[in-house]
């Protein structure tokens, strides 16, 4: 059942995100009764990061091979943001809003050590990387924090991607990383 509980919680949660989704539609769509429900998962937050660690555990995985097969930074960071592009299950967006805005400090601190695990250690690498090779005017910790909030733009649900034109991701890591003025 915990399974069965997750796999709708998760297409609901990507779909309309946390706020607009309620233990009481998913118990109703699983047939059980919300006490049911509540016996697998103390409530809704639990349940909220256990959808977020499932998929999120894959991501982290693929962007590690992602960055361990490109030795080129740049290509490596466009060839993540393209992955995440074409298979995030959620409009990073609202997944952040939801995270910042709806979720108590507690719930809050446990997504963060996810996130941090499986998505900002690995961008913060690859600008370390950089740093390795370029003169910096910031850490790659406050840049892979800016990379990501511009990076949100172009994770989105399948439902926005129709009314948001198509903007190539590799213009997104040039001018990030190169500016927009010629040398």
């Amino acid at each position: 059942m915990k399974k069965k509980i997750i796999d709708l919680a998760t297409k609901l949660f990507m779909k309309q995100g946390y706020l607009a989704t309620s233990t009481r539609q998913i118990a109703k769509e699983l047939n059980i009764t919300q006490p049911a429900l509540y016996h697998h998962y103390k409530n809704k937050e639990q349940i909220y990061i256990e959808v977020l660690k499932n998929f999120s555990d894959e991501i982290g995985i693929n962007m590690h091979q992602i960055i361990e097969s490109e030795p080129d930074t740049e290509q490596a960071l466009i060839n993540i943001c393209k992955y995440l592009q074409q298979t995030h299950p959620m409009n990073f967006s609202m997944m952040m809003h939801d995270m910042n805005h709806e979720l108590d400090e507690t719930t809050l601190r446990e997504i963060f050590v996810i996130w941090q695990k499986n998505y900002f250690y690995y961008f913060e690498q690859l600008f370390e990387r950089l740093n390795h090779t370029h003169d910096l005017f910031f850490s790659p910790k406050q840049i892979s924090s800016h990379f990501l909030r511009g990076l949100s733009a172009y994770i989105v649900g399948e439902s926005e991607k129709s009314m948001t034109p198509e903007l190539p991701i590799e213009e997104f890591v040039k001018i990030f990383l190169h500016g927009v003025i010629k040398k």
